[in-house]
């Protein structure tokens, strides 16, 4: 399996939709990497299926998907009711439990000091 730098190698644009009018200028776009930063439990098997059906990579950000909780099931939801290729999340358990199902994990941090930022490489 591909890691994820291997995988966003050579991609130049990532795009960043929060609603279905930014996914489908998204899905036109010579973007081969799509975030999703919002949707609910409603919708977001169907905001993933059209970039995958574009032939895109889907990264889900898990805090940002109505409905979803902060616990490992959230994964467990992306993984068994979407096609999504990835996750970005705050929280570094679900970064384990999504590398743990096979998915790509990113862990968006927000770096205000020092400290953020060693408490970030100890995770």
């Amino acid at each position: 399996m591909k890691t994820l730098s291997e995988h966003l190698a050579g991609t130049r644009v990532i795009a960043a939709v929060k609603n279905k009018e930014a996914l489908q200028k998204a899905i036109v776009s010579p973007a081969q990497v799509i975030f999703t930063l919002g949707g609910s439990l409603l919708d977001i098997a169907d905001m993933v299926g059209e970039i995958k059906n574009a032939g895109k990579s889907a990264i889900v950000h898990l805090d940002l998907v109505a409905g979803l909780s902060s616990k490992e099931v959230a994964v467990d939801f992306i993984r068994t009711n979407t096609n999504a290729d990835g996750i970005i999340t705050t929280k570094g358990l679900l970064v384990k439990r999504a590398k743990d199902e096979g998915l790509f994990a990113i862990q968006r941090t927000f770096l205000v000091d020092s400290i953020a930022l060693s408490n970030l490489k100890k995770q």
